[in-house]
């Protein structure tokens, strides 16, 4: 059963490495995905054959780079909006120097 389940692990990462969506990814955040779902991976294995000191362990690991994960995208999103807000800005004072000499 145990190999069963490696198997499962190591054809999901296979799976995971060749995605495109997720090849399109750059640097820290194409390997933090990546580090993020082994980590969950290994967390749903301990469920099954591990100990309670393991299961702790991954899930607690887990946790920690999922809200870093999460906050690293909101961070981008907000940098975004940020970047459109000062857009639309500079067009509207754009449109009234047009406008109004």
């Amino acid at each position: 059963m145990e190999i069963f389940w490696i198997g499962i692990l190591v054809l999901e990462m296979f799976l995971l490495v060749n995605n495109e969506n997720f090849q399109k990814w750059e640097g820290d955040r194409y390997r933090m995905y990546k580090w993020l779902h082994f980590l969950e991976l290994f967390y749903r294995l301990s469920l099954h054959f591990g100990s309670k000191i393991s299961q702790f362990y991954f899930g607690e690991m887990f946790q920690i780079y999922a809200e870093f994960f999460i906050n690293e995208h909101e961070i981008l999103l907000s940098r975004r909006k940020l970047a459109l807000k000062a857009k639309i800005v500079q067009d509207s004072a754009n449109f009234k120097i047009r406008c109004f000499g």
